[in-house]
């Protein structure tokens, strides 16, 4: 759901945003790579393709193709990339029929959607026979949302975690609890946390010359509270058995 950024003149290569995702989530391929040669990628909400682009610059010899599925593409078809020896990058508007095996992105995807529990639902089958499911979402229990909410405000911003365009918002326990609700078993949480975004920057009482000094201090904080410092989360769910 990254359209907007990008066509902002975002760059997905550095921006914060894009690195803490990015990091925790090809960790997430790589564990699955070691295990299954080759891979089928399934980017639900793909916007600019952003994140399975970077899959594919990294791990060209372990995906056979990938499929980036959004509402808002102009165009849908399917190409050859001379980087997957013979797979193909294919762009549609409605989820495929079939697939198994694969792993399956939603990558700040659930917060936009009216009905989550329905998308994961339907989802759920191309994780079948031993793929995986990999979300990100915001983490509304940050600290910064905690102070607004204890002196008695709630904004909505552009951006970020109260980004205006959110339909749903969650902690890292209500959504394990949607995850589980839905079929699902939650191997791994991953939280990301960055000190370049702007809600450091806007920190009161740290001026921005004094955030490099701060990182420490962050880290460790974040360590010992990762659900109270991380701005988003990083859930890798498969099948449950049966």
């Amino acid at each position: 759901m990254d359209l907007k950024e990008v066509g902002c003149g975002v760059d997905a290569r550095t921006h914060w945003y894009y690195r803490t995702k990015r990091r925790p989530l090809n960790r997430c391929f790589a564990e699955a790579a070691a295990v299954v040669r080759k891979l089928d990628i399934v980017d639900v909400g793909a916007g600019s393709g952003a994140f399975s682009e970077a899959l594919i610059d990294r791990f060209p010899d372990h995906i056979r193709n990938v499929i980036r599925v959004d509402l808002n593409y102009p165009e849908v078809g399917r190409a050859r990339d001379e980087r997957l020896a013979d797979g193909v990058v294919e762009h549609r508007r409605e989820l495929p029929d079939e697939i198994r095996g694969a792993m399956v992105l939603l990558m700040d995807v659930l917060e936009h959607v009216p009905d989550p529990f329905l998308l994961l639902t339907n989802v759920r089958k191309y994780v079948a026979d031993g793929g995986s499911l990999i979300i990100s979402l915001p983490n509304v229990a940050h600290w910064t949302v905690r102070k607004m909410i204890l002196r008695g405000n709630f904004y909505y911003g552009d951006s970020s975690i109260l980004d205006s365009g959110h339909l749903r918002f969650y902690t890292c326990e209500s959504f394990i609890r949607l995850v589980e609700d839905a079929g699902l078993k939650v191997a791994e949480v991953r939280y990301g946390f960055c000190l370049d975004s702007h809600h450091y920057r806007r920190w009161y009482f740290a001026p921005l010359a004094r955030l490099r000094h701060l990182k420490p201090v962050v880290t460790k904080l974040g360590r010992r509270y990762p659900r109270l410092f991380a701005f988003q989360f990083l859930v890798k769910a498969v099948p449950r058995a049966r």
